[in-house]
């Protein structure tokens, strides 16, 4: 069968607390109306039309009846809502609207009455303006609170659903991507709702996938992907500065350390290195082994700021390491026979070959030419 969506029990417990309170207010206008009517026809002084205020009195408890019958109708669909089918859902909901028409029809007949109770008080004010007019309040304040008590569930049904959008588009403007829009209903709103929660959805693996994928490619080039401002296929040619940095004599320097200790040794300088990259709108193009390397250059960086940039990120690289060999003891758990921590680096700027080279299957975003090979060379020097 279809799959019926359960409305949120929390906003079905709001609404049913609001729905009661709004069904002893009228039960006690009604009550109210009826107590005034007694207390007119007691009047003797005054010249009235017994018969239509009769008529009305008969007619107030009509409202009242009705008024019950779909409250029942109500507590029905709350159920039925939570428990029941899409085919039951939907008997319950004609029965509750043929009871909400019920209402609306008692409502009309005591607004035909009252507007006959308010002619017949015009031509009565001529002779007894005063007392007239007392009576015309009465009428009108019960006319006026009930069509309050009635117009509340329609406006509410429709502003409510509304303000929930407009709070969730706020949310996800403000970056919120874990926000969900209540669906109660089964009308247009609650079509734009489901769309919305759709979105929503979309969006949140969009960025779980850039976060993921940013572990190991720059978040840069895989935002530019996801964009599509980034090329995937073809290659081009720009001016770019390219840097290799790797640590001297690291393959000595393994062999007297385990190879979990040696893991956890380039994963920590890895961090250290990569960091002032990014800090300086470099883009870590790969790992080699012990050596790094990474290339300043657009659309990542203005044309003109690539090799300051990197120079820069070198400089910081240099200052950081003093940090790194500081953080060896911690890092081995010793004191004594820590491994002599020197770096080579290389750097070069020129024209390159820049775009997603590899196989069918796997791919990456990198630069090569001239350019690279002397950068390699340098840092090898």
């Amino acid at each position: 069968g279809m799959e019926v969506t359960r409305p949120d029990p929390e906003f079905l417990a709001a609404e049913s607390n609001g729905f009661d309170m709004r069904g002893v207010n009228a039960d006690q206008i009604v009550d109210s109306s009826l107590r005034m009517l007694g207390e007119a026809e007691a009047e003797k002084g005054i010249e009235l039309d017994r018969v239509t205020l009769a008529v009305l009195g008969k007619q107030l408890p009509a409202i009242q009846t009705a008024r019950q019958h779909f409250h029942m109708s109500f507590r029905l669909f709350q159920i039925e809502a939570q428990e029941g089918t899409a085919r039951s859902q939907k008997i319950v909901r004609e029965t509750l609207l043929r009871e909400k028409d019920t209402v609306d029809v008692e409502i009309g007949k005591t607004i035909d009455i009252l507007n006959k109770l308010t002619q017949d008080t015009a031509i009565q004010a001529k002779k007894e303006e005063k007392r007239a007019t007392t009576l015309n309040w009465i009428i009108t304040a019960i006319a006026t609170t009930l069509g309050l008590i009635f117009a509340g569930f329609v406006t509410r049904s429709l502003v409510d659903p509304v303000k929930r959008l407009v709070g969730g588009t706020r949310a996800v403007e403000a970056g919120d991507l874990d926000v969900e829009i209540r669906v109660s209903t089964h009308d247009e709103l609650a079509t734009l709702a489901t769309s919305f929660n759709h979105m929503v959805v979309g969006l949140r693996e969009k960025e779980h996938i850039r976060a993921t994928f940013g572990q190991y490619v720059d978040p840069r080039i895989v935002r530019g992907l996801l964009e599509s401002r980034v090329p995937t296929d073809g290659g081009e040619c720009r001016q770019m500065t390219v840097f290799f940095s790797d640590l001297e004599s690291f393959t000595r320097m393994c062999e007297g350390i385990t190879p979990d200790a040696a893991v956890r040794f380039l994963n920590r300088y890895f961090t250290l290195m990569s960091d002032v990259v990014r800090e300086r709108q470099g883009i870590v193009d790969k790992y080699i082994g012990d050596s790094v390397m990474a290339f300043w250059g657009p659309p990542f960086t203005a044309a003109a700021d690539h090799a300051r940039l990197c120079c820069l990120a070198a400089l910081d690289q240099m200052a950081r390491l003093e940090s790194f060999r500081a953080s060896l003891p911690e890092l081995f758990g010793v004191t004594q026979g820590l491994p002599l921590v020197k770096v080579r680096m290389g750097i070069a700027s020129g024209d390159v070959t820049v775009g997603n080279i590899g196989s069918e299957t796997s791919r990456g975003y990198t630069v090569i030419g001239d350019t690279v090979n002397l950068a390699s060379r340098l840092e090898q020097a």
